[in-house]
């Protein structure tokens, strides 16, 4: 068993658990091409990968239909139905495949050669130790070596318990390597396509069971994630360019804090904060963009979209 300090064993010649692959795409050809790279060259070998196209338009139709190993599976939509959709789609088809395990990201997330290994090693040890593993993170790093800012989750209390063989235990977590069973898929549900973008990952990572209780992050599982700017999600940050991820990004946090098991008081407290972030908008050099967040806000308490489940 491989532990922090200690040098892995690699098991390649006996692979016991059967893992696809699910990438999530979306006009972004060349990292696209970058990313499967990096699956192919995994340590620890895939099952399948299973590539989700969101109805792309920039040759990357092409690009798959002319993969020329049986290990590729292509999903693509007729239409582009945002990341939600396409995580829906891809963890029920990657489900269908029968494998073990899922391993989910974007297009833009870039694995090291062992970050799959690790992940594996990491589900053995937690295993040994009787924990009821939700998922698996690996450790989520900008281009420059920075921490993604995107990807920082939210730890547990207990979060150092297993910091010693550089695991730490986690809420929630997004979808640039997330590693999940397909009985905890089964439990779970499908991720809300209806999401469309935005918070899809923190919902379908944090939600309740009765089988399976943690998250962890595998420290030496570590992945490049190639977003254009090293930023948050904060209302500061809008453009132009990302005002249509952030109108969801209202709706959705409101609906994550309706449908939460939280005391009434901190979900008042936990929407008059967010409220009061919009206003802040309103007063910033980007108060144009206030009427539309606003509304998407307000949707936000009407918004009850259905989890769907897997056969």
């Amino acid at each position: 068993m491989y532990l922090k300090g200690q040098k892995s064993k690699n098991t390649c010649d006996n692979v016991i658990n059967k893992i696809t692959a699910v990438v999530i795409t979306h006009n972004r050809l060349h990292l696209l091409k970058e990313c499967l790279r990096a699956l192919e060259n995994q340590s620890y070998p895939l099952y399948r990968i299973l590539v989700v196209d969101n109805n792309s338009t920039d040759g990357t139709k092409d690009f798959l239909k002319n993969l020329g190993s049986s290990k590729f599976i292509i999903f693509r939509l007729n239409k582009n139905t945002g990341a939600s959709g396409g995580f829906y789609h891809g963890i029920k088809e990657g489900y269908s495949t029968g494998a073990d395990f899922l391993w989910i990201m974007d297009d833009d997330a870039v694995p090291k050669e062992d970050a799959l290994l690790r992940l594996i090693e990491g589900y053995d040890l937690l295993k040994e130790k009787n924990e009821r593993i939700k998922f698996l993170s690996s450790n989520v790093f900008w281009i420059n070596g920075e921490l993604a800012k995107m990807n920082v989750p939210k730890t547990e209390k207990t979060w150092n318990k297993y910091l010693k063989y550089g695991i730490v235990e986690i809420k929630s977590t997004s979808f640039v390597s997330f590693f999940i069973s397909r009985d905890v898929v089964k439990e779970i549900g499908l991720p809300i396509k209806e999401f469309f973008i935005w918070l899809t990952d923190v919902e379908y990572s944090s939600r309740e069971t009765k089988d399976y209780s943690k998250g962890f992050i595998i420290g030496e599982s570590e992945v490049i994630h190639k977003v254009s700017k090293n930023i948050e999600a904060e209302y500061g940050n809008i453009n132009k360019d990302n005002i249509l991820k952030f109108k969801y990004f209202s709706r959705n946090q409101v609906y994550l804090i309706r449908t939460r098991k939280k005391l009434l008081i901190n979900k008042i407290k936990l929407l008059a904060s967010l409220f009061f972030q919009l206003i802040k908008v309103l007063f910033s050099g980007n108060f144009k963009y206030f009427p539309i967040l606003f509304w998407y806000f307000l949707k936000g308490f009407c918004f009850n979209p259905e989890i769907e489940y897997v056969d």
